[in-house]
């Protein structure tokens, strides 16, 4: 039986949509047995997404990323917190890396079975 599962996300997928990208990914948790995103690690200009098997009640049912380039580090938990309250918990972020245009951040959040 699988218990892992790893995903690679080059950086510019996420500029193209965060939609789609979001969409790739509970898909890959909702494919055969249930996951659930337990971590995101930045690896240059990919992330790598940690998926782990899961109970179907801890399957999320909402993946989103979300672009928090225009939310100062000060904010961030506020957000974070805005996000909690609506039922979402955040897995990780990721970011560009400096000196190829503008800087952007993303959040990654998953929102599981209540």
């Amino acid at each position: 039986m699988e218990t892992s599962r790893y995903i690679f996300i080059h950086l510019e997928d996420l500029l193209y949509s965060l939609e789609e990208a979001s969409a790739m990914l509970l898909r890959a948790c909702k494919r055969g047995s249930p996951f659930r995103l337990q971590a995101v690690c930045q690896c240059a200009e990919e992330a790598l997404l940690v998926l782990d098997s899961c109970e179907p009640e801890e399957q999320p049912i909402d993946v989103r990323w979300i672009d928090i380039s225009e939310v100062s580090p000060r904010d961030l938990p506020a957000l974070m917190q805005e996000r909690w309250s609506s039922g979402f918990e955040p897995v990780g972020s990721v970011s560009s890396a400096p000196g190829e245009g503008q800087l952007k951040r993303y959040l990654l959040l998953q929102r599981l079975k209540q």
